[in-house]
C-alpha cells in the first residue's frame, strides 16, 4: 500500500509532497519522499506534512522508517536534526531513522483518511 500527502502551492505552482509505502513488517511504513520545492522552503510546509503523518500514524499505532538522503542543497546533519524533532532516532549502523508510535498523541487526533491520495488510507491495526 502506498500513499501520498500533498499541499498544492501557488506562485510558483507546485506541490509539497510526502510519500509513504507499507513496510513488509506489519505496523510499519517507510517515508520514500518528502519534497518541498525550493521557492517554498522555509514556510513550515515539510514540518506540517511530517506532523500530519506522525499524528495519523500515532493514532493507528504505526511506526515509521526513513533513509536520510541529502539532496538539492539540504545536508545530512540538517535533515537528521529536522527528523529528530519528530521523534526519529538515527541508527548509524543501519543507515536509517526510525520512529515508534507515540502514545501521547493518540487521543483526539482525527484520522487523515480523506487526505491520502493513494488507493487506500492506512488501516488501524487489530
Amino acid at each position: 500500500m502506498s500513499n501520498s500527502l500533498y499541499i498544492k502551492l501557488e506562485e510558483p505552482l507546485g506541490l509539497a509532497v510526502l510519500d509513504t509505502v507499507a513496510y513488509h513488517e506489519e505496523g510499519w511504513f517507510i517515508i520514500t519522499r518528502l519534497n518541498v520545492p525550493k521557492p517554498h522552503r522555509g514556510k513550515g510546509l515539510a514540518r506540517k506534512l511530517m506532523q500530519l503523518v506522525c499524528d495519523d500514524f500515532d493514532l493507528h499505532g504505526y511506526g515509521i522508517l526513513l533513509e536520510v538522503a541529502p539532496s538539492d542543497g539540504l545536508g545530512y546533519k540538517q535533515l537528521v536534526k529536522f527528523y529528530n524533532k519528530f521523534g526519529f532516532k538515527l541508527h548509524t549502523r543501519l543507515g536509517i531513522m526510525t520512529r515508534h508510535p507515540s502514545l501521547q498523541n493518540r487521543a483526539g487526533v482525527p484520522p487523515l483518511s480523506l487526505l491520502w491520495s493513494g488507493e487506500t488510507a492506512p488501516q488501524p491495526r487489530n
